[in-house]
């Protein structure tokens, strides 16, 4: 089944299933920044976009996304990554801010 991952997404402490453990997984992959977790250093996404010109910093930020993700929750196969704004629209470029979107495969089945 297909599912959209935000940073905007609410935070699930016990989730009831498997599909909604993996989507609350890659929303920590997304918001935690690596290195920054304590006995857990490989936990998030690099960083390594920021100051970069936006159409760069999107690229690396996808590249990072795609990585991270791929590493520390194998069961979220990534369909795309877009971000909450729109790529050209010119106030959001000025402020800087990305926020990637992610539409996940979670095999369901099991098989």
């Amino acid at each position: 089944m297909e599912y959209e991952v935000s940073l905007t997404d609410k935070v699930d402490f016990a989730p009831s299933t498997v599909a909604k453990e993996v989507m609350q997984n890659v929303r920590t992959i997304l918001d935690t920044v690596v290195g920054t977790v304590p006995l857990e250093r490989n936990i998030g996404i690099s960083w390594d976009y920021v100051g970069k010109p936006m159409p760069v910093a999107m690229d690396l930020l996808r590249i990072a996304v795609n990585d991270a993700i791929a590493r520390q929750e194998p069961r979220a196969q990534i369909l795309s990554i877009k971000f909450d704004q729109p790529e050209n629209n010119i106030e959001f470029a000025e402020q800087g801010i990305l926020k990637p979107r992610v539409r996940i495969y979670i095999d369901e089945q099991g098989g």
